[in-house]
């Protein structure tokens, strides 16, 4: 489950360099508030790869939320980002998945997320900063099939809890090295 995590971060990388030249007001701001991944609407397809949905999410999504805290070293948003400063405020994302009902999120099935409703989950989050940049993983799914995953990295308004940028990126490899593959790629740079 820790590679399905890392996956997030290879995710990451792509947007960085994607955006990085057509977007540089989002990386001009010297603070940056990483709130975590964001499950509270993803789906986990593939029945196989996914048979203890209840243990993914009592004990999967929080230890991926604290992967970046626990492992800073390792996982450098700061320095990869390169802020002055980073804060972790992963506190709004933890009770927003803590609401996951377990027995609907594993599916046959494709799933998509529709890019409109993500606005709409950044402003329930309720963290302890109240100004600045923001940064989420909004985990759309986790497709077993099509040896997958896709995320909606999102920079938001703190304040405003306007979306300033949403990129929907999707990372394959094989099997449930997904993770693995990401973790590698975006923290070598």
């Amino acid at each position: 489950m820790k590679k399905l995590f890392l996956l997030s971060f290879f995710i990451l990388s792509s947007i960085c360099s994607i955006y990085a030249q057509s977007n540089a007001e989002l990386f001009n701001s010297a603070k940056m508030v990483w709130f975590g991944v964001d499950m509270s609407r993803s789906k986990l397809v593939g029945v196989e790869g996914f048979t203890d949905p209840y243990d993914i999410q009592k004990r999967y999504v929080p230890a991926w939320n604290s992967l970046v805290l626990s492992e800073a070293e390792k996982y450098d948003v700061r320095k990869f980002f390169k802020k002055g400063e980073v804060v972790n405020d992963i506190i709004a994302v933890e009770a927003v998945n803590e609401k996951i009902n377990p027995g609907e999120w594993v599916q046959t099935n494709s799933y998509t997320l529709d890019k409109s409703e993500i606005a709409g989950m950044v402003k329930k989050y309720k963290g302890t900063e109240k100004e600045g940049l923001g940064l989420v993983f909004i985990v759309e799914s986790f497709d077993k099939f099509k040896e997958s995953g896709f995320i909606y990295v999102t920079f938001f308004n703190i304040a405003t809890k306007e979306v300033i940028l949403t990129e929907k990126l999707t990372a394959k490899a094989g099997g449930f090295s997904v993770f693995a593959t990401i973790g590698q790629k975006l923290f070598l740079v």
